[in-house]
């Protein structure tokens, strides 16, 4: 009876396991913002892990496979101490044959490994993976094949006789599919708030760790902030900081504690960094500038800082011109110019895109520079028009005397000094007294080819001599 309950037991949890959990982002539209991964919809989501089915449920199987399991570890772990031993006893003759102490040679030993930086992806490494999807794309976990047995595939492929090498762009495409998945991993967003409250914890405990070792060995000092950006949130706000003697700065130079400026952030994160409340504030205006910005600050990064975008000539003036173009423009959206742009849905679409490299701009082949040269000759030939020109001035294709610019600004000079004089004297003429009206007749006239200054300087110098004299 307790045999048949366990192997229920077993089979409802099997079926829990195969049958897919229901994906509350989807099903729920009115729950998306209250997640990280639902309030960018364009972000990259990290994958979910799938669960891996065990096969045999039979309990005397089960305790046979257990027990073969235990007697292969215990035989591993005999053999490694074995070799440990050994290890260590070479170690030790080489610190006695050198005069080294067996903690200074196994520093020695092990420096190579424990300061390592992270490995640039290799052409090797992006074989593998690319294989490696190829073969267990519809495979369950139980059933993929071991990541040794796919090297070894990778390795015979390109042992063999008729292997014919990659093309550099073919390569490249494998080196940015694995650069892409790398970067989901670490850039990704969390699918649910738990698992973005784990990785928060994990993050500032290490963060602090290292900050409070750098304290003790360097003296340096660090205060930081850690705050959610949405209400839905459930990691809590967090002060890191190397001492409490770091913290007494906001005190006496903020006048307000670091606890209390903690409070604010949080209030200014979850009240306007990518609320729903700031986007309901925010107009068409504010979001094209945005995008503006983004679109400009990842083209600078390629190419000159006073570079400008050209919407209307973007095939000439930017592709053909300088190598680099846009890729992954969000689909529905036409490629125009922003201000022709009003729809407040499609530019926070942009946005968010430009904003999770979803959108970006990249740098072009060798390959697709000659196929783009070549489509616009195509083009050309064909009678299209592939840059539109600037509309003539009204006065084009007319001759026009020298220094004719310079002569039509002197007269509106000499306009606009008659015109004051003739105000001044209105005012002369308005006046109640004689003894001004004399001084003003005394003063000398504006005269039309003086500049202001130099009008000013003459009337001063004049009522200066009358005063000496």
């Amino acid at each position: 009876m307790a045999n048949e309950e366990r192997h229920s037991l077993s089979d409802d949890s099997q079926a829990r396991a195969e049958s897919p959990e229901p994906n509350t982002l989807e099903d729920d539209i009115k729950d998306r913002w209250k997640t990280w991964a639902g309030r960018n919809p364009t972000k990259a989501k990290i994958p979910i892990p799938q669960r891996k089915v065990r096969k045999g449920h039979n309990n005397e199987a089960r305790k046979i496979r257990e027990s073969e399991q235990q007697a292969k570890r215990e035989a591993m772990a005999k053999e490694i101490e074995e070799i440990q031993e050994q290890y260590y006893e070479q170690l030790r003759e080489v610190g006695t044959k050198y005069g080294r102490s067996f903690e200074t040679v196994v520093n020695y030993v092990s420096y190579s490994s424990r300061y390592k930086k992270q490995r640039a992806p290799s052409l090797y490494l992006a074989k593998v993976s690319a294989k490696a999807e190829e073969i267990n794309k519809d495979k369950p976990i139980g059933d993929r094949v071991h990541l040794d047995e796919i090297r070894k595939m990778v390795k015979d492929e390109e042992d063999a006789s008729d292997y014919e090498g990659m093309t550099k762009d073919e390569e490249k495409a494998l080196l940015d599919r694995l650069l892409e998945k790398r970067t989901i991993k670490v850039q990704g967003a969390r699918r649910s708030n738990e698992g973005a409250a784990v990785d928060c914890r994990q993050v500032i405990n290490s963060v602090n760790c290292e900050i409070e070792g750098l304290a003790h060995r360097t003296g340096a000092q660090f205060v930081g902030f850690m705050s959610r950006s949405d209400i839905h949130d459930t990691f809590q706000p967090t002060l890191v900081s190397d001492s409490p003697a770091s913290l007494t700065f906001f005190k006496r130079i903020v006048g307000m504690s670091a606890e209390e400026i903690l409070v604010k952030f949080e209030q200014f994160s979850t009240s306007h960094a990518n609320s729903i409340d700031m986007n309901d504030r925010e107009d068409s205006k504010d979001v094209r500038v945005q995008c503006t910005d983004l679109i400009l600050q990842g083209l600078h990064t390629f190419r000159y800082s006073n570079l400008r975008m050209n919407y209307v000539n973007y095939e000439t003036d930017i592709v053909a011109r300088h190598h680099v173009k846009i890729d992954g423009w969000p689909i529905g959206i036409k490629f125009e110019s922003l201000s022709n742009l009003k729809n407040l849905q499609d530019l926070r679409r942009l946005r968010d895109a430009l904003k999770t490299t979803a959108c970006k701009w990249v740098s072009m082949s060798q390959a697709q520079i000659d196929r783009h040269a070549k489509e616009l000759e195509r083009c050309e030939e064909a009678g299209e028009i592939i840059k539109k020109k600037r509309q003539e001035r009204s006065d084009a294709h007319t001759t026009k005397p020298k220094n004719a610019a310079k002569r039509k600004k002197r007269t509106r000079n000499m306009d606009n000094n008659s015109k004051s004089d003739e105000h001044e004297e209105r005012e002369d003429s308005n006046g109640d007294g004689e003894e001004s009206n004399s001084e003003n007749r005394m003063l000398p006239r504006k005269h039309p080819w003086r500049s202001s200054k130099e009008n000013v300087a003459f009337r001063s110098c004049s009522v200066i001599d009358e005063d000496s004299t």
